[in-house]
């Protein structure tokens, strides 16, 4: 799909390194601890708020979902937009309910981490789509 498309690579690969790095940030800015206090590997581990898995999750499978609905045909861009963006959300969905369900996040943890995922994709895709709109312009 992105083979020999230099956009939606660009984007992706963009996307999911400034959201590491929110997510990043996210943590250390909040903090919290762990429901259970099970022993972890470090401080990065130890810290549950937002989930990063849930996070990460959400960030990669709509900045996909986002990067197939450009490449799509218009003809077919609504079923390619429902399919792209409703496996999006099912398998997040299913990635953070697996988080709780093992005791490692609490439920807002979850969430938090799905909708920073959510809305860094989002962001970052509005933006992209904007400066190649004003490039675009720029060129004729």
């Amino acid at each position: 799909m992105v083979a020999g498309r230099r956009a939606p690579a660009a984007y992706l690969l963009g996307s999911v390194v400034t959201g590491v790095a929110f997510g990043i940030f996210l943590k250390k800015t909040f903090g919290f601890i762990r429901p259970h206090h099970a022993p972890m590997l470090g401080e990065e581990a130890a810290t549950s708020f937002p989930s990063g898995h849930a996070l990460l999750a959400s960030l990669l499978l709509f900045s996909i979902a986002f990067a197939v609905l450009r490449c799509a045909s218009p003809a077919g861009r609504f079923r390619v937009g429902a399919l792209a963006f409703g496996s999006a959300a099912a398998l997040s969905l299913l990635v953070g309910l697996s988080r709780v369900h093992l005791g490692l996040h609490w439920p807002t943890d979850v969430v938090a981490g799905w909708a920073a995922g959510a809305g860094w994709a989002l962001l970052f895709s509005l933006v992209f789509v904007g400066q190649k709109r004003e490039l675009a312009s720029g060129a004729k």
